[in-house]
């Protein structure tokens, strides 16, 4: 195999003699190496094993004579030039040999060293250049982009197969023709003498351009001119070089869009919420008007997406969204933060007034139910409201404020709207710093369970008791259950706490039946993300079986807003607790939208009036009138009645009166810590009924 610096000669000599008189000759150029073949069939086995770089073929062996040896070692070289020595070769017979590939050939009693080396080296430079010319060629044939060649006029003279496809045209329907036959008119006639100037004076030009297809599609491209044989009044020729960019603009187009929307609804998100808001600020600047910031919040999503799983919650998602372009105008820009939370951004509104219809028009337009995967649901929104100028100078200020104004909206009591007040900054700063002492609560044992009795006001029994959580807050005491149970249910803490009070309530049982307490019943609220959970009652009875504990001694209290939010949801799950032979009671009847229809169908075996209806029933015609008919429907479908809040004798009284009811309220005990109960038990055991 010769090196990058030696040309491999194989020399096919019949003679001997000749053979290395050739050979000695060129061993003086140590560029050269020479091996030699005495025959065809040595011939074609050397080239067989490869690295020869030229063949120098006597084109008369005996071992055939004329062309057939040529075509046989043609055929072997490969890309080897074959160079033929020959006593006499006529005209005719060199001009075949040349058709057949024979790039050159000497006499065959040329032993001059220096012309036998000069006639490799132009054997080699001519395959050198018809590589190249072939390379050229492909390149030209295959290469994605379309180009143009034309003369120093701008005529052109050739295209390429890719400018074909690109453009529409055939080479005979361009070929003559100048390159403007392409245009678009998308670009005026100045920025054409721009570019003949800077090509002209530097001999190239590139830049993006649109021209226009056969079929009349216009397309941007990316072209490149150069002029060959200098610039100016030497160039010869003019090559264009182009690529079609419109897959590349669809791409940056799609790029750019999911940039700057939602992926799921296809809203626009965060980053061109706030250049549109930014933009707006600008706006307003100018001409003094005004822009409202909306925060929305979904009221009970975190409930359907637990429940019913992301695939629908991506559905109601989607609807939300919808719902929200409707209601808006194009002016307005609707955007998803992401989760839940939504942001309306309203330029060049008037009045607050303005802004409350908007916030009103969305509220009840988020309110109606909505159908997915046969589950009807209802979601609503709480929506906080912050302006420019008043409540914020720039897109961060409003956005806060507007968060702000949303958690009012959401204590105030859900898919409502509240507006911006700057006295919420401290209050949304306590809460944020509650928050962060809640997540630190389980681990820390601040948690505590209360417990308030409950009494059959006939017989003065103690039926059962309620279970209460508080929190003793290291530096702020007992913190309500009012003000954290909101705050764990919006940061998904509430599904921890809420097994934690379910397994202190059973521990606490076993306490109590070890000191002979063993036919209590204690009543645990449960959240409704909690009660929707599928894994609930599986969770309840693993928790009975291990504490050994009768399924009578638990019973599950539920807000009615919790059993109504998915009413079918809610009655599979009241079945699988009724299986486990779990009792379940309604709390703060009457205050929710219950339907009878579902009413009836929901296994349940207690209602609580809550307390609204029992305070002063003894002068609220209104309330005894409440209390009254949920009185006749408890009868009716057999379910129990507990009355909330009683805290005087004239209430007890009046619901003595009523029929057979059970108690709870101030009047006989508060909630107490469990050692506390023990006593006050003791205490009541053996006493007269309440009121007797």
């Amino acid at each position: 195999m010769a090196s990058s610096n030696t040309t491999s000669i194989l020399l096919v000599e019949e003679g001997e003699i000749a053979a290395r008189a050739v050979m000695a000759g060129l061993e003086r150029f140590p560029d050269l190496r020479v091996t030699w073949a005495a025959s065809l069939a040595e011939c074609l086995h050397t080239l067989g094993e490869g690295g020869i770089d030229v063949v120098m073929l006597d084109a008369e062996l005996p071992d055939r004579a004329g062309l057939p040896p040529i075509d046989a070692v043609l055929a072997a070289s490969g890309s080897a030039p074959v160079i033929l020595r020959t006593a006499g070769l006529s005209h005719r017979r060199g001009r075949e040999v040349e058709r057949r590939g024979g790039l050159d050939y000497l006499a065959k009693d040329c032993i001059d060293p220096a012309a036998i080396r000069r006639v490799v080296l132009q054997a080699l430079e001519r395959r050198t250049q018809a590589e190249d010319a072939r390379l050229h060629a492909q390149v030209f044939e295959h290469v994605s982009e379309g180009i143009t060649i034309t003369d120093a006029r701008g005529t052109i003279i050739s295209v390429n197969p890719a400018f074909c496809r690109i453009t529409g045209y055939s080479p005979e329907e361009v070929i003559g023709k100048n390159p403007r036959l392409l245009s678009s008119g998308r670009q005026n006639d100045e920025f054409y003498r721009q570019m003949w100037s800077t090509l002209l004076r530097t001999g190239s030009w590139s830049g993006e351009i649109w021209n226009r297809t056969k079929s009349g599609r216009i397309y941007p491209e990316w072209l490149s001119i150069s002029a060959v044989g200098g610039h100016g009044a030497a160039a010869s020729h003019y090559i264009g070089v182009f690529l079609d960019l419109s897959n590349m603009k669809r791409h940056e187009e799609t790029i750019s869009h999911l940039a700057h929307h939602d992926a799921l609804t296809g809203l626009p998100n965060r980053l061109l919420l706030q250049d549109r808001v930014q933009h707006a600020i600008e706006i307003a600047r100018r001409d003094g008007s005004q822009i409202g910031l909306m925060f929305l919040d979904l009221d009970r999503f975190k409930i359907v997406n637990d429940s019913l799983g992301h695939v629908v919650g991506d559905e109601l998602l989607k609807v939300v969204a919808e719902r929200l372009r409707q209601a808006l105008r194009r002016s307005d820009t609707v955007a998803r933060l992401g989760g839940d939370e939504f942001i309306v951004m309203l330029p060049g509104f008037r009045t607050t007034g303005e802004l409350a219809d908007v916030a009103e028009k969305i509220a009840a337009t988020l309110d109606k139910p909505v159908t997915l995967a046969g589950h009807t649901l209802n979601v609503g929104a709480s929506i906080g409201i912050a302006t420019f100028p008043r409540d914020g100078q720039d897109f961060d200020t409003l956005m806060k404020n507007a968060d702000t104004a949303m958690y009012r909206a959401k204590q105030t009591g859900r898919n409502t709207f509240c507006f911006y007040d700057s006295r919420m900054n401290e209050q949304a700063l306590d809460r944020l710093k509650l928050e962060e002492a809640l997540r630190r609560a389980l681990e820390r044992g601040e948690f505590e369970l209360y417990y308030q009795p409950q009494i059959a006001l006939q017989t003065g029994e103690v039926t059962g008791v309620e279970a209460l959580i508080r929190w003793n807050h290291p530096e702020r005491g007992v913190i309500s259950p009012a003000v954290f149970i909101p705050v764990a249910e919006e940061t998904n803490l509430i599904a921890l706490i809420g097994l934690w009070v379910l397994e202190e309530v059973c521990r606490q049982l076993v306490g109590w039946r070890a000191a002979g307490l063993t036919d209590i019943r204690v009543a645990v609220n449960v959240s409704g993300r909690q009660f929707l959970s599928p894994t609930l009652a599986d969770t309840i009875a693993d928790l009975l079986c291990r504490h050994r504990l009768a399924p009578s001694q638990l019973e599950i209290e539920l807000t009615e807003s919790t059993v109504m939010a998915e009413p079918e949801r809610a009655i599979d799950q009241l079945k699988r607790l009724r299986d486990i032979g779990i009792q379940v009671s309604v709390d703060d009847f009457g205050t929710g939208y219950s339907s009878l229809s579902y009413l009836k169908r929901l296994p349940l075996n207690t209602i609580k009036v809550d307390r609204s209806f029992v305070r002063d029933i003894h002068t609220q015609k209104d309330n005894a009138a409440i209390v009254s008919a949920i009185l006749g429907l408890a009868e009716a479908l057999d379910l129990a009645i507990v009355a909330e809040g009683v805290e005087n004798e004239a209430e007890e009284t009046h619901l003595r009166q009523a029929g057979p009811i059970t108690v709870q309220g101030f009047l006989y005990a508060q909630p107490m810590p469990a050692d506390r109960l023990m006593g006050w038990l003791a205490t009541c055991r053996n006493a007269a009924a309440p009121g007797s």
